[in-house]
């Protein structure tokens, strides 16, 4: 079961791009995604007999994120054209927000547990909330592109696409989390892309994360032309966006580092914290 087209908005996925999976939270469907090869083309996936995948709601690069989320099969419709398809029920999908995962490839007709992989393609997924459930922590794409006004591609007058994928929207997620994490002072609590507790800042702190690898890009392509008496100059806009997404980014610092200070001296002195009450 597809999400509606709001939550599924995309351009078209780069040659080193990571797919993106989409579901809805509680909801039993599938989703099917093309493995592309380096030069963008469709790979042929006839060498591998069988596929699976896995999950996690973290990297794994800390004792912390050491906790592996799912871990299922996977079929290959038509391995010609490098398609997967990925079945979830409703009851896998109980937490929002987004995640890493894995497609794993095997030579293997029976996939045999003992057995490495042969091939592994690092994808995003992207569990939308619910209002089937509770829970309704994690940050939505669509959150992300209303706050930026890059929905469709009738937001923007300049490009012929939407500005920002999904995979970005969904890297600048994981970034938010870990700087979060890393801030000082240490806190307890270390937070996924599918549990932090602060949506809001988090909506916020992901668009300057976006605006900032825009700026990047933008800098880097930077070229003024003239044509028919005409100066165009279409990538002008890197200095706003490194303006204010630097703006933003260090408005988000500065909350983390706030926030968590009043974390710290709530437990030293018994309290409970409220940044409400903090100028």
């Amino acid at each position: 079961m597809a999400l509606p087209d709001l939550s599924v908005v995309d351009r078209q996925q780069a040659a080193n791009e990571r797919p993106v999976v989409n579901y809805a939270q509680s909801m039993h469907g599938s989703d099917t995604i093309i493995v592309l090869d380096t030069n963008g083309d469709p790979l042929d996936l006839t060498p591998w007999a069988h596929a699976a995948v896995k999950v996690k709601d973290r990297p794994a690069n800390n004792v912390y994120y050491l906790n592996e989320f799912l871990d299922y099969g996977a079929s290959i419709p038509d391995p010609t054209d490098g398609t997967v398809t990925i079945p979830f029920t409703g009851a896998q999908l109980t937490t929002a927000g987004p995640y890493y995962l894995e497609l794993l490839f095997y030579l293997d007709v029976a996939g045999d547990p003992d057995e490495y992989p042969s091939h592994i393609v690092p994808c995003y997924m992207h569990v939308e909330p619910s209002l089937q459930s509770r829970d309704e922590v994690g940050v939505r794409i669509s959150d992300v592109r209303e706050a930026l006004k890059d929905r469709a591609i009738q937001d923007n007058f300049l490009i012929d696409d939407i500005e920002f994928s999904n995979a970005q929207i969904l890297w600048a997620t994981f970034k938010v989390v870990e700087t979060y994490n890393n801030a000082l002072p240490p806190v307890g609590t270390i937070y996924s892309g599918s549990d932090f507790a602060f949506r809001s800042q988090a909506i916020d702190a992901v668009v300057a994360e976006l605006l900032l690898i825009a700026a990047r890009n933008y800098s880097r392509n930077s070229l003024q032309y003239s044509a028919g008496n005409v100066t165009i100059h279409d990538k002008e806009r890197a200095k706003a966006y490194l303006a204010l997404g630097g703006q933003m980014s260090a408005e988000f610092k500065a909350w983390a580092t706030q926030i968590k200070i009043g974390i710290n001296i709530s437990a030293a002195s018994g309290a409970v914290y409220n940044d409400y009450f903090t100028s």
